[in-house]
């Protein structure tokens, strides 16, 4: 039973990640390499009471080149079984070229969301260009699970 059911509110905070990602991946179908967040080292998948994705954070893990972040829900499945037509694409967000500083910091990109997201999503990104040091995307995520 979720908690806070009307009106509905989180119950608790998730911060799903991903790992650092340096390799590019063209497709805008959702194939090819995919980076799916995660909760202690598992691919998360959303809980059974679903969840509220308030927005995704992407930080540079240094220099790198202009690239593209595109983000994707996937409805069913875990890597291989999830089919393309599971898939879809949400906005995508430019990532600028960055430069390693040891003195100037480099803010955060936050895409919005506001997505409230059933049991069994997955949510992954990809990078359009390759980049040197990588980008880490999180997840803001509101559980209602109970």
């Amino acid at each position: 039973m979720p908690a806070n059911i009307n009106p509905i509110f989180a119950s608790r905070g998730l911060l799903p990640w991903s790992d650092n990602v340096t390799v590019a991946n063209i497709n805008q179908d959702g194939s090819g390499a995919l980076n799916f967040f995660k909760v202690a080292g598992a691919e998360w998948v959303t809980p059974a009471d679903g969840v509220f994705v308030l927005g995704i954070r992407f930080k540079s893990k240094g220099a790198n080149v202009a690239s593209l972040a595109r983000v994707f829900i996937a409805r069913t499945g875990i890597g291989g079984s999830t089919t393309i037509n599971d898939i879809f694409m949400l906005p995508e967000l430019v990532l600028p070229a960055t430069a390693l500083s040891q003195t100037a910091p480099q803010g955060d990109l936050i895409l919005p969301m506001g997505y409230i997201l059933p049991a069994g999503h997955r949510i992954f990104w990809t990078l359009a260009t390759a980049v040197a040091t990588g980008w880490q995307a999180m997840a803001v995520v509101g559980d209602y699970t109970a």
